[in-house]
């Protein structure tokens, strides 16, 4: 069998991506570190990663580009004229991150938010604060603890090429909340409550902490996930009140989460996880994630369309270190579960176990062909030249083999290009190059030649004792 650091290698590398790596890409490329950048290919296409695999593509292509000397680029032309009218220090440092980016990303919307940034870092180095979020910062009359930090965090994100839209509300809440003003209605629902069991207090800061944070500020008023916050401190009153729980304020996924008899390890976890939860969109994905760890440790594969997908996969692969490619996807599907942003990532890792069996296969045919050719090999030279001018036994046995050789096994084996004498008689892959001495006939390869020369020293066209093979050059 085939070792593991070469069935890659000598297996089946007739799908497009590889081809492009054997063919073209190992071949142009000669920037410093392509070797790593087609490494990483390789391994993105055993991933099954496409859109990585397109913007690593992208990024050798442009390496190479730049390399010698090409910058006509939309995005580096851009940059390059850009770079003549910057005098901020650190100016160079932040051209060289954006070029990274510009190499990192085929289509780059970060690439367009750093130059934006460097622009205005510019700005401020010349002095001109005319930009909106600068004069709207400029224009805040903030005395609550811990302002300046937070004015100082605004203009970084403002030097970066962000706008600061959540920033400013979200200064100018704290400043109100300073001053006594609680007229949001989030603090207003919020400070309705009726609490007292124990550490209630530290739970109302946190609460105030989330209507702070970015993830409130992108709606008005009291939403389903700041709603779910006030659930949690309500049930705990309840059960400091009554001494039991009341889970009927509960969202249906997180109470059946709750309720539950789950088996697997680490469920207990999940369950107060789930209790503690304000994300009431994600109750049921949450839910489906607990389903699916119980059933793997159940091993349950037939009930959850991504197990059975695994199931099915599981069936065809053989090649080494599938097992820990099968557990490695589980384990993926087990933490991230099967929803819309897990799907993508759980079908790359099934197309990247499939394109390794895909070598593996053809590295396997390759090894039976070179055995049955040996084989065969055997035969030809101790055959007469009877059966060889008539192509009737280990003559015909070759012919019959090499028409059960894969094409692109003979492709890989034919990369020196053929000269006008044709191919070797006796593996019919690679271009005749030796001719036997005495007879004369230039019939095989350089390696068949040897392997003949060392068996039986006699000549496959003729079987007529050899004293030596010779390379013919041509002029």
């Amino acid at each position: 069998m085939v070792a593991t650091s070469e069935w890659i290698k000598s297996g089946d590398r007739s799908h497009p991506n590889l081809k492009l790596i054997d063919e073209v890409l190992r071949h142009q490329s000669t920037y410093p570190g392509y070797e790593s950048d087609l490494q990483k290919l390789e391994s993105l296409h055993f991933a099954g990663n496409k859109f990585n695999f397109e913007q690593t593509l992208h990024r050798v292509r442009e390496s190479q580009r730049i390399y010698k000397g090409n910058r006509s680029h939309d995005r580096l032309v851009k940059l390059d004229a850009l770079r003549d009218t910057l005098t901020y220090h650190g100016w160079k440092e932040d051209c060289n991150k954006a070029e990274d980016e510009h190499l990192r990303h085929e289509a780059s919307v970060e690439f367009e938010r750093m130059i934006l940034g460097i622009k205005r870092k510019q700005a401020l180095h010349v002095g001109d604060r005319t930009h909106a979020d600068v004069q709207f910062l400029d224009s805040l009359s903030l005395t609550y603890p811990g302002w300046k930090n937070d004015v100082g965090k605004a203009i970084d994100l403002h030097k970066r090429g962000f706008g600061i839209a959540f920033d400013r509300q979200r200064m100018s809440e704290i400043q109100r909340m300073f001053e006594g003003d609680r007229s949001h209605p989030r603090l207003v629902a919020l400070d309705s409550l009726k609490l007292t069991y124990p550490g209630w207090k530290r739970d109302i800061k946190e609460v105030e902490e989330k209507h702070l944070g970015i993830s409130f500020w992108c709606v008005d008023g009291v939403n389903a996930d700041y709603g779910a916050l006030l659930n949690r401190l309500e049930r705990k009153q309840s059960q400091f009140m009554n001494g039991v729980e009341d889970m009927s304020s509960m969202n249906p996924f997180q109470r059946q989460i709750v309720e539950t008899h789950w088996t697997y390890p680490g469920h207990e976890d999940d369950v107060k996880a789930a209790k503690l939860s304000f994300h009431a969109g994600l109750y049921c994905h949450d839910l489906e994630i607990c389903q699916i760890r119980q059933m793997i440790h159940d091993k349950d594969f037939g009930s959850h369309p991504a197990l059975i997908k695994l199931g099915e996969v599981r069936q065809v692969l053989s090649y080494p270190g599938y097992k820990t490619d099968m557990e490695r996807t589980r384990a993926y599907l087990s933490k991230n579960g099967y929803h819309w942003w897990s799907q993508n990532k759980i079908h790359e890792m099934i197309e990247g176990m499939k394109n390794k069996q895909h070598v593996y296969d053809g590295s396997n045919a390759a090894e039976v062909a070179s055995k049955a050719l040996a084989k065969t090999l055997d035969g030809v030279v101790s055959g007469t030249p009877t059966q060889v001018r008539r192509r009737s036994g280990p003559m015909r046995d070759l012919s019959r083999l090499s028409l059960a050789v894969p094409m692109w096994l003979r492709r890989k084996t034919t990369k020196r290009s053929e000269n006008q004498f044709g191919c070797c008689v006796v593996c019919l892959f690679a271009s005749r190059t030796h001719v036997f001495v005495p007879c004369g006939h230039m019939c095989a390869c350089q390696s068949c030649s040897q392997k003949l020369m060392k068996k039986g020293q006699k000549c496959p066209m003729c079987t007529q004792t050899a004293s030596m093979a010779m390379e013919v050059f041509l002029p």
